[in-house]
């Protein structure tokens, strides 16, 4: 069987993300690093409980590293820019700032007005 879990609790994503570097041209993509202790408690079939040990699994933060800017989205002066909303691809990744890269274009279009300058590049 398998089970999926968050590693994070609830909200602690985002304590972590305002503990960030600020991004910003100088550090376009701040990023650090976290471990993760992990340990796995099941059951066998005679209903013994069995814990495993303790590993470590590594988190790599960051703001903005997962962006790309292809160049059907770049729009009049400065390379690379976001400022070409017209068709956004139809493809979005499976979850959304999670592994994937993501096009600056789904990411104008998913923020609220106020944040879309998170999705311009720095």
């Amino acid at each position: 069987m398998v089970v999926t879990i968050p590693l994070l609790a609830p909200g602690l994503a985002s304590v972590i993300a305002d503990k960030l570097p600020v991004r910003d041209a100088a550090n376009p993509s701040p990023m650090a690093t976290m471990l993760a202790q992990i340990t796995v408690t099941g059951s066998t079939l005679d209903g013994s409980v069995i814990t495993s040990g303790p590993f470590d699994y590594p988190l790599d933060m960051c703001k903005g590293c997962l962006l790309f800017f292809p160049i059907e989205a770049k729009l009049g002066e400065g390379n690379p820019n976001c400022r070409n909303e017209a068709n956004p691809p139809d493809e979005r990744p499976c979850r959304l700032g999670q592994d994937d890269p993501v096009d600056c274009r789904i990411c104008r279009e998913v923020k609220p007005i106020a944040l879309r300058n998170e999705c311009e590049p720095f």
